[in-house]
C-alpha cells in the first residue's frame, strides 16, 4: 500500500472504476457529541480518500438525541413509559427532564433548526438531555451484550426498531456499491449499540462486511475480543490504531478478496477460530491526511468545531491511572507533529468550511508545543478560537500562556485531579498543590477559560487529604469555569489495574460481595478491576462523595448567580409585596399527596415543599402571581409558609410578575423591568 506524500494535505484521489463505497458510522450513546462532530470518522474519511476511496460518513449518536427529542417520545416520557412495558416514577430525572423541554422553545437548536453545541453563560440544558437519555444507556459487560438474554431486553428492541426506521440503513438498502461499514466506537457505552447495529446491517445487507473498531475494542481484553467475534454478526476488528488496517481491508474487498487474518492490527475468525494480530506502526502523523470532514452533518450543528491532530500518546505518560497512553500499540509512546504542518491543517478546514474554532486532539499539550504552534498562528494572521487538553506542569508560565491567549487559546481542560502533594507524587502526576495553583491562576489572568478535572479518591487518599484537597478547591473556585467529578476506577487496562498492589489496592473477584459492588462505578464493566482501598472506610468514602457533591452545587448556584440570565430570578426574600410567579420554564412541579416537589434545573435543586399543595397549585396550574404576605397567608401553618417562601426564593423559583398593562409602559421605554413588555405581550 503506497502512503501519500508528505509535505502536502494528502488530496483525495480519483478513485478507480467500480472501486466500492465505505460507510462509517459513529454509533450511539456518546452524550457529549450532540451538538459535535466526534472526529473518527473524520480521520478514517480523509485517509481512505487520499488513497481512492469514497467514505460516506453517518452520526447515528446525534440522530439518536434527536430521536429522543421529538414530541412524541416526550410525551410518552413524562408519564413514565421509557419502554413498552417499562414504567418509572413520575419524579425520576427522564420524566422531569422531558416535561420541562417540553415547555422549552429550541432548547438545543437555533432557528434555523441546527443543534447548538454552545449556550451562554448561566443558560445550559444539556444536563436535561443527559437526564432524559438516562434508561437508554447500555451499561453492560461483553457477556451481557452478547447474551441471549440481552436481545430479548426492551432496550435491545429499543434500538434495533431506532435502526430499522432510520434513514441510514434506507440509505444502505439503497447503496448497492457500499461493501463494507465500518463502525467506530469510541466510548464504552457505543459498545451495546454497536452490535445491535450490526446485526441490523445483516439483516437488510447480509452482503456487506462489517467491521468494528474504536477505543472502546482496543482497550477490551483480547478474550472479549474474540467472544465478540464469536458471538457477534461481525467479520473484523480492528484494534488500536484505524488507519493501515480499514485501508488494508478496503483493498481487500475492492479486489473481491477476504482475507482479515493477514492484516496487522486486526482480529478475525480464521477456520473456526480467533486470531488476534499484533499492531504495526500506524501512519506518521506528518503523512497523515487531513480529516475528512461531511458537510451534511456539519449543516446540522449550528457552532461545529473541528479536531486537528497535535499527538498520538502523552509526552508524560506516567500517570498511573490513565489507560489512553495503551491505545497505540506498535508504536513510539509519543508521536508529534510539526508546527508548521499542524498550522496547514487549520488554514486547510478554514479554507475547506469556513470553520475557524478548533479542539487539538491530544492526551495533553506539551508547552513547547503550545509557545510555537501558537506563534505560527499568529505569524500567519490567523484568527481562530481552540481549545486543549492540558497537564499541569511547572513549563506552562506566563509567556506561555500570554502566547497561547494571543493565537486564540479561549478553553483548556485541565486533570488536576487532587491537591494533596503525596498522592500526586503516588499516581506520578507531573505537579504539586503550589504548581497547580501557580498554573490556575495564570489561566485565568490570561483570559483562558479552565475546565477541571477532580478524582475525589485516587488510591491511597485518606479522609484528611480529600478535605485538603476540597479546601484547597474551594479557594482556586474562581479560577475555574466548569468542574467536573470522577470516583476513583481502577481499570485492568492502566499501570494501577495491572500492578494493584504497588498503589495499595487489594483485588477482589468479581460480584464477591457488597464491599466490590460499592467500589463499582464503571461504564465498562468488562475493563474493571473491583478493588477496595483501605485508606478510607465506606462511611468516609461516601461522605467524600457527598461534601465535594455539594461544592461542585454551590459552585455552580453561584456561576447562574453571577449571570446575566440568572437577574430575572434575583429576588429579595424580605420584599413580600412584589408579585411574584413560578418560572415554569425553569422549574418541573409535580405533586405528591399535599407536598409539591419544585425542580430548579438549572441549579439542580430539588425543592420539597411540605404541606404546600393547596397553597401553591394555582400558582403552577393558573399561573397566578401572589405576594410574599399572600403565598405565606395560604399555608395553615405559618412557619411552613415562611419556609417554602425563603426556599423558593433562594431557590431561584420565582420571578417578578407584572401588571397586565406594564407591557406598554416597557415598550415605550418607561420601565426599567426587563420582564415588563414579555409577560404583558404573553
Amino acid at each position: 500500500m503506497n502512503e501519500a506524500d508528505p509535505g502536502t494535505h494528502n488530496p483525495p484521489v480519483e478513485p478507480a472504476p467500480g472501486t466500492p463505497l465505505v460507510s462509517l458510522v459513529f454509533p450511539p450513546q456518546v452524550f457529549s457529541s450532540f451538538g459535535a462532530y466526534y472526529p473518527s470518522t473524520a480521520v478514517l474519511a480523509g485517509h481512505l480518500r487520499a488513497h481512492g476511496f469514497v467514505a460516506e460518513q453517518h452520526d447515528l449518536n446525534s440522530r439518536l438525541f434527536e430521536h429522543l427529542l421529538r414530541p412524541e417520545h416526550l410525551e410518552r416520557l413524562e408519564h413514565g413509559f421509557a419502554f413498552d412495558g417499562e414504567v418509572f416514577a413520575p419524579t425520576s430525572s427522564p420524566a422531569m427532564a422531558a416535561r420541562v423541554i417540553q415547555r422549552l422553545e429550541r432548547p438545543f437548536h437555533d432557528e434555523q433548526g441546527r443543534v447548538r453545541g454552545h449556550y451562554p453563560r448561566g443558560y445550559n440544558p444539556r444536563m436535561l438531555l443527559h437526564w432524559l437519555c438516562q434508561p437508554y444507556r447500555v451499561d453492560q459487560s461483553v457477556g451481557a451484550c452478547l447474551s441471549e438474554a440481552f436481545g430479548r431486553s426492551e432496550i435491545h428492541e429499543f434500538y434495533a426498531r431506532f435502526y430499522r426506521q432510520s434513514e441510514y440503513l434506507s440509505w444502505l438498502r439503497g447503496a448497492p456499491d457500499v461493501a463494507l461499514v465500518g463502525i467506530s466506537a469510541s466510548m464504552a457505552p457505543q459498545l451495546g449499540p454497536s452490535l445491535i447495529l450490526a446485526r441490523c446491517i445483516g439483516e437488510v445487507r447480509p452482503d456487506v462486511r462489517v467491521v468494528l473498531g474504536g477505543s472502546t475494542f482496543s482497550l477490551m481484553a483480547p478474550d472479549d475480543v474474540a467472544r465478540v467475534l464469536e458471538a457477534a454478526p461481525v467479520d473484523a476488528i480492528v484494534r488500536f490504531e484505524g488507519e493501515r488496517p480499514l485501508l488494508a481491508l478496503c483493498e481487500q474487498v475492492a479486489g473481491r478478496q477476504w482475507a482479515p487474518a493477514e492484516v496487522s492490527g486486526v482480529a478475525s475468525r480464521v477456520e473456526g477460530r480467533v486470531q488476534i494480530n499484533p499492531a504495526e506502526a500506524g501512519v506518521a502523523l506528518e503523512e497523515l491526511a487531513f480529516p475528512h470532514y461531511d458537510a451534511e452533518i456539519l449543516a446540522r450543528l449550528a457552532d461545529p468545531i473541528l479536531s486537528v491532530v497535535q499527538a498520538r500518546g502523552c509526552y508524560w505518560g506516567r500517570c498511573a491511572y490513565c489507560d489512553y497512553v495503551e491505545l497505540y500499540e506498535g508504536n513510539p509512546r509519543y508521536r508529534t507533529r510539526s508546527e508548521d504542518r499542524f498550522v496547514d491543517e487549520m488554514e486547510h478546514q478554514i479554507a475547506t468550511h469556513g470553520i475557524r474554532r478548533f479542539t487539538y486532539v491530544t492526551e495533553a499539550l506539551p508547552p513547547a508545543f503550545a509557545r510555537k504552534s501558537g506563534l505560527r498562528i499568529l505569524e500567519r494572521g490567523l484568527d481562530v478560537r481552540w481549545g486543549s487538553f492540558v497537564m499541569v506542569e511547572r513549563h506552562f508560565g506566563e509567556e506561555t500562556f500570554a502566547i497561547m491567549r494571543r493565537s486564540g487559546c479561549e478553553r483548556i481542560v485541565v486533570g488536576v485531579e487532587t491537591m494533596t502533594d503525596r498522592v500526586l507524587k503516588v499516581v506520578r502526576k507531573a505537579s504539586t498543590e503550589a504548581e497547580i495553583s501557580a498554573f490556575l491562576r495564570l489561566a485565568r489572568d490570561n483570559g483562558i477559560t479552565v475546565h477541571m478535572n477532580i478524582i475525589m479518591d485516587l488510591p491511597t487518599t485518606t479522609f484528611a487529604d480529600a478535605m485538603q484537597s476540597l479546601a484547597s478547591f474551594r479557594a482556586h473556585a474562581d479560577c475555574v469555569a466548569d468542574i467536573n467529578l470522577f470516583r476513583f476506577e481502577a481499570t485492568r487496562s492502566a499501570e494501577v489495574g495491572r500492578t494493584p498492589e504497588r498503589f495499595g489496592l487489594r483485588v477482589l473477584p468479581s460480584g464477591c460481595g457488597s464491599e466490590a459492588v460499592e467500589s463499582w462505578h464503571s461504564e465498562y464493566p468488562s475493563n474493571h478491576l473491583h478493588v477496595v482501598d483501605p485508606a478510607m472506610s465506606t462511611q468516609e468514602r461516601e461522605e467524600v462523595y457527598r461534601r465535594y457533591e455539594a461544592f461542585v452545587h454551590d459552585f455552580y448556584g453561584e456561576k447562574f448567580l453571577q449571570s446575566d440570565h440568572a437577574a430575572r430570578f434575583m429576588l429579595d426574600a424580605r420584599d413580600r409585596t412584589t408579585p411574584v410567579r413560578i418560572t415554569m420554564d425553569h422549574v418541573d412541579v409535580l405533586e405528591d399527596g399535599d407536598d409539591l416537589h419544585c425542580f430548579q434545573w438549572q441549579r439542580g435543586l430539588d425543592l420539597v415543599l411540605r404541606g404546600a399543595h393547596r397553597a401553591l397549585w394555582d400558582m403552577v396550574v393558573m399561573n397566578v402571581a401572589l405576594t410574599g404576605d399572600e403565598l405565606v397567608a395560604r399555608f395553615d401553618d405559618p412557619q411552613q409558609g415562611e419556609a417554602a417562601w425563603v426556599t423558593l426564593v433562594d431557590g431561584c423559583a420565582l420571578v417578578r410578575a407584572y401588571h397586565p398593562d406594564d407591557w406598554l409602559l416597557g415598550l415605550l421605554g418607561m420601565t426599567d423591568e426587563p420582564e415588563a413588555a414579555a409577560a404583558g405581550a404573553q
